[in-house]
């Protein structure tokens, strides 16, 4: 049985097991046919399906407006690989449109240092930064008529 056969018996452990338990730390079973190297490698092929997915998914609720699935999706994919820029970005946005502008803020940067070339990481850090700077003017107003100081 070829490597790529093995892996597709194996693709429902990627979210559900025939009890409806979630298996996202699941491993997969060693069936005694095949060596450590090859589980080793099936295990590697269900972590990237798995990345794979969690990161569209983010893409799809991102695109729907459902912004808690996209955090969800990309703590997902970052529990499986802390350094994937795509899921930073999509958290980035999802807490910007949150209103969490200085965590939407750290991951953008961390994506940015992962994945320097990505022109739309960049344009975001420029629009989050305009929208800081304007909230930190508009409280500076808002705190100044409070206290009867000019809005200088």
């Amino acid at each position: 049985m070829t490597d790529y056969l093995r892996a597709q018996e194996y693709l429902h452990y990627v979210f559900v097991d025939e009890k409806g338990r979630d298996t996202r730390t699941a491993k997969v079973p060693e069936n005694g046919d095949g060596s450590a190297s090859e589980v080793q490698a099936l295990e590697e092929m269900v972590k990237m399906v798995k990345i794979s997915t969690f990161n569209n998914l983010a893409l799809c609720y991102a695109k729907e407006g459902s912004n808690k699935k996209v955090v969800k999706y990309a703590n997902d994919v970052l529990a499986l690989d802390p350094r994937n820029a795509k899921a930073l970005y999509h958290r980035g946005m999802a807490r910007s449109n949150f209103g969490e502008m200085e965590e939407a803020k750290l991951d953008l940067q961390q994506a940015q240092k992962l994945n320097p070339e990505d022109v739309r990481v960049k344009n975001e850090l420029g629009l989050l930064d305009k929208k800081i700077m304007s909230g930190k003017r508009r409280e500076k107003r808002a705190y100044g008529a409070m206290f009867g100081f000019g809005s200088s």
